[in-house]
């Protein structure tokens, strides 16, 4: 047997220089998952996304925040607010920063899973829906009742604005109206819409959300049978009963909808960005999250709203582009791999980009213990504020973990100054050798210089897939934990990731791996601040290249193993940033190795 190499062009990634996630394939693209990835304040450039810190966590009353609405059209009152468990809570100043407080006159029935919020402009007020009523706020600063608004309790209300008047869902069939007085229009009157005339299990169809377009309100629904598809009425907001179109979608249902430039955007069970066209609602290209196609995340078809996507889990921020909030665990209580909770963003001025990760939630407060959850327990509502003078892009609310199974619910916002520490990673698509085999010999990460001492890039790589292992944690220090799951296919070299818990976000290698008595002593390359307690992580077999930490180089040179030739290879590149620091692209030096 003869064999002899022959030297191919280096291998770049991006090709083109335009960063592209398809989640539909580990093989195309330039991403096949990412995790607090930035794609777009320097375009063609990678950043690390600024991290999310808790702005309020775990106060009396708090639950999982529904919306947030700016207020400032009294001379007392105004803020920023939230409806959030069965209360309202308010920060008094603008910036979304400032701890937010249940509000004095907060009513106490409202619900995780029903209640909305909603500045009302026509009438000038602020507006929330609660468990059976409507309340809205006076001009002495407090929330009052509003008369005649027997509201059903267990569904969700739901609310828009349209020409001069308030539409709040209720009943899981129904959609009634205020008017600018907030005198209510109920069923039987002109202003209200009612789905079919049978009981709404029969009919097998319950409203998830309604937005607002030019000519009318849209009224999305959630097929509750197995297979049933899901309708999209659009209505004139004045014939009652009578929708002007009906669109039945071949998706088991809409669960979180968005207008922009007065066309709605809907993301479905199947976890799938679609839009009307102009005569229907189509996917999305390349709008398809990384779920598997035989699995539908959690509450998929849930009556009210405690679904993986909250209906105001969907915003578009001030570039243009759609965001969303989500939870990552499957039905089942697996969870996708691929598809890390929090904050993810689609490009709609390039759909080729395709859905990437781009804020974990975080348990940060004002000391470092963790880089963002991959997984959480329950997600709220999203909005996007950027003020003048002010700090702040995100506002989001969902209930996160605080150890392994120790849960707490939270107001998050994005540092916008991007002074804090922050960590992220992209894995490149599988690179397949040019002949037979290849031997894959070097891998270049070319980048800005770092901009902190504490600040680094790391390579990792693998050629072939394993089934990782999860285990429950237990801190013994910033560099050391015990577990007592069987960790006896793992060793020194080996990978570690922090999913939940404290020292959530990051990744290392295992330095050392000892057992005793059933309980196993695991110590690693990466220093966790902060971490106490328990927490999970995720065991594999990526092996790490090389690391760098010098602030003056601008590209990062490792070898790829020790004479490493396969069929494939595939990266991951993994950065601890403070600031605006970037990669621009990933070059892979490699030789066929072709046997005659």
């Amino acid at each position: 047997m003869v064999q002899f190499l022959i030297s191919p062009p280096m291998i770049k990634i991006p090709a083109d220089n335009k960063w592209t996630q398809n989640n539909d394939s580990d093989l195309l693209g330039s991403i096949s998952k990412s995790l607090n990835i930035d794609l777009f304040t320097n375009k063609s450039a990678l950043r690390v996304s600024p991290r999310m810190k808790i702005t309020t966590d775990d106060i009396t009353n708090l639950g999982v925040s529904s919306g947030f609405v700016i207020f400032n059209a009294f001379d007392v009152g105004n803020g920023i607010y939230t409806v959030s468990g069965d209360r309202i809570f308010n920060s008094n100043s603008f910036d979304g920063e400032v701890a937010f407080v249940e509000t004095a006159s907060s009513p106490t029935t409202g619900s995780d899973n029903s209640s909305d919020i909603i500045y009302f402009q026509k009438a000038n007020r602020l507006v929330v829906s609660l468990e059976h009523s409507v309340v809205s706020l006076n001009t002495s600063g407090s929330f009052a009742t509003v008369a005649g608004n027997p509201l059903t309790g267990g569904n969700p209300h739901m609310m828009c604005e349209y020409a001069n008047r308030l539409y709040c869902a209720n009943y899981f069939k129904q959609v009634v109206s205020f008017d600018t007085s907030m005198n209510i229009t109920l069923t039987g009157n002109p202003n209200t819409f009612l789905i079919g005339t049978l009981d709404e299990n029969l009919l097998g169809l319950f409203i998830s959300d309604i937005t607002t377009v030019s000519d009318g309100i849209w009224i999305f629904t959630i097929g509750a049978h197995s297979g049933q598809n899901s309708i999209a009425y659009k209505w004139d907001g004045v014939t009652q009963d009578d929708p002007d179109a009906t669109y039945l979608l071949d998706s088991g249902g809409i669960l979180s909808s968005i207008v922009r430039n007065d066309v709605p955007y809907v993301m479905n069970a199947e976890g799938e960005l679609m839009y009307f066209n102009g005569g229907t609602f189509v996917r999305m290209p390349n709008g398809r999250l990384p779920i598997k196609r035989d699995k539908y995340l959690k509450n998929s078809f849930s009556s009210v709203n405690n679904r993986w996507i909250h209906p105001n889990g969907m915003v578009v921020n001030e570039d243009g582009n759609i965001n969303i909030l989500i939870n990552n665990v499957y039905e089942d209580g697996t969870y996708e791999d691929n598809l890390p909770s929090g904050i993810w963003e689609f490009n709609l001025a390039d759909i080729n980009v395709g859905w990437v990760h781009k804020h974990s939630l975080s348990s940060y407060s004002t000391t470092l213990t963790d880089h963002g959850q991959q997984r959480v327990s329950k997600v709220g509502g999203l909005d996007s504020m950027k003020i003048p003078g002010k700090k702040g892009l995100f506002l989001s609310g969902a209930q996160i973990y605080s150890d392994a199974t120790a849960t707490k619910e939270v107001i998050e916002i994005t540092d916008s100054a991007d002074t804090l520490q922050k960590y992220g990673y992209f894995i490149t698509p599988r690179i397949f050798s040019n002949q037979i085999t290849d031997h894959w010999i070097k891998a270049y990460v070319r980048n800005e210089k770092l901009l902190n001492a504490d600040d680094h890039i790391i390579i990792k790589y693998r050629t072939s897939k394993i089934d990782t292992t999860e285990a429950i944690i237990t801190w013994a220090s910033t560099t050391t934990f015990t577990t007592t799951t069987d960790l006896s296919a793992f060793s020194t070299g080996d990978e570690v990731e922090i999913v939940q818990g404290k020292g959530g976000g990051k990744t290392s290698q295992i330095t050392s791996i000892t057992v005793s008595a059933g309980t196993y002593t695991v110590t690693t390359d990466e220093t966790f601040a902060g971490v106490t307690g328990t927490a999970k992580a995720v065991f594999g077999y990526w092996k790490k290249a090389g690391r760098l930490s010098d602030l003056d180089a601008k590209y990062l040179q490792s070898v790829l193993g020790n004479n490493l030739t396969d069929t494939w290879i595939q990266l991951k590149i993994c950065m601890q940033f403070t600031g605006e620091g970037e990669i621009n692209d990933v070059i892979i030096d490699n030789k066929t190795h072709k046997p005659i």
